[in-house]
């Protein structure tokens, strides 16, 4: 008692009250808190509840156009032969002395995610007047598989190699120039039916990638000489063969040119393991070669350059013949709609015979019309003498391009 009364007598009344005050504001808080927790909760369950409605919505709403996995391509040509009096022409074109439009190729393509971290690709060409094929044509068909290990894929089914250089675009089309080179011309002629797997170093920008393949053959024959030149921007690919004990195989190693200045290279070697002289079913040619190429982007400039060497046996021959190619492109960006281009192309054979060694020069203009279609124009004179006659056939080429992509 005497505490309390001292106490009374020592802390002021305004002290008391205070205390009452806070004690009454800690129970407002309390209630706000607990009303505030009611409040979430509607707010999660509203939330729930529009999430249900917008799924329902995607779900009931038509697909996008990316959403779609068809694609397809188109190519509509004018072309100018030359006389070709003389020799054998080295572009695909026979005919003498012509002026006439075609449709080089027609492709439709199918891109669709299977399951998780695997897509499919198929390429699939129509026959043109160009070509005189009928019917379709499979240019590739392969799954893709994403995460097969870490930084590595893998590829299973019916594919080109991976050597082709050029700026291949879209449908496996050259953007550069129409005409491939003699070196990307003989990479695109092959087609693989086997398996590959690839990696991706990202800190030093190192990439490689290894396949094998069944016993590979090709449309190309290099014995042949009006296709031995066979500056060709039509569907490449060519007649896969199963053999025992026949398996191609191919390897690439390279760096990707990742900045302005920066050099990008390429190391590649390709054996198609054929028997041109084993009984029974002999393939039409064993064909093996390295190759080496390289890229630099200089402000506007873009430098690429290929090399190759190999050896071939024909079927029925006893004996191996060396070949070698090299081309030197320069590509010059105009705007952003324009650039041109001009390649060296440069082919020798070690037996000789018409039409197996010779050089062409190519010019060519670009124009991106749209988003989705390009213009080109290219002049293409070869100048392939024939060991024989040393006469130069008269196949310079004029062509112009509208490809359409959709």
């Amino acid at each position: 008692v005497i505490t309390a009364r001292l106490l009374d007598k020592t802390v002021p009344k305004n002290y008391v009250e205070l205390n009452h005050e806070l004690r009454a504001r800690d129970s407002l808080l309390e209630t706000l808190e607990e009303e505030f927790e009611v409040l979430e909760h509607r707010v999660a369950t509203l939330d729930n509840e529009y999430q249900e409605i917008v799924s329902y919505r995607d779900e009931c709403a038509p697909k996008k156009r990316a959403d779609i996995p068809f694609s397809a391509f188109a190519s509509f040509g004018l072309i100018k032969t030359d006389d070709q009096d003389a020799g054998v022409s080295h572009t695909r074109f026979a005919e003498s002395d012509s002026l006439f439009f075609t449709i080089p190729q027609v492709s439709l393509g199918f891109d669709k995610e299977v399951a998780k971290d695997t897509h499919f690709h198929g390429q699939f060409d129509f026959g043109s007047q160009v070509n005189g094929a009928q019917g379709v044509t499979i240019n590739e068909a392969y799954f893709t598989f994403d995460e097969l290990l870490e930084d590595t894929k893998a590829r299973l089914g019916y594919f080109a190699l991976p050597f082709t250089t050029e700026h291949i675009g879209p449908f496996r089309t050259a953007q550069l120039t129409i005409t491939p080179s003699w070196i990307n011309t003989l990479n695109e002629a092959w087609r693989i039916f086997g398996a590959s797997a690839e990696g991706h170093y990202p800190e030093r920008n190192i990439a490689w990638t290894f396949g094998v393949g069944s016993g590979t053959e090709t449309n190309t024959l290099l014995d042949t000489p009006t296709r031995l030149a066979l500056f060709n921007d039509s569907p490449g690919g060519g007649a896969n063969v199963e053999r025992d004990d026949a398996f191609s195989y191919f390897f690439q190693i390279g760096r990707d040119v990742s900045e302005q200045g920066a050099f990008g290279w390429k190391f590649g070697y390709f054996d198609n393991n054929g028997r041109p002289n084993q009984v029974g079913t002999p393939t039409s040619q064993e064909i093996s070669y390295w190759q080496l190429s390289f890229e630099v982007p200089y402000r506007d400039f873009t430098i690429m350059g290929h090399l190759l060497d190999g050896d071939w046996q024909l079927i029925g021959s006893p004996t191996t013949d060396g070949f070698k190619s090299w081309n030197i492109l320069v590509n010059y960006k105009i705007s952003d709609r324009d650039n041109a281009t001009i390649r060296f192309d440069d082919w020798e054979f070690a037996r000789g015979g018409p039409g197996r060694s010779g050089f062409a020069i190519t010019a060519a203009y670009n124009r991106q019309v749209t988003e989705n279609s390009q213009l080109q124009f290219e002049f293409l004179t070869p100048q392939a003498e024939d060991d024989a006659t040393n006469i130069d056939a008269d196949d310079d080429l004029m062509q112009f391009r509208y490809k359409v992509f959709f």
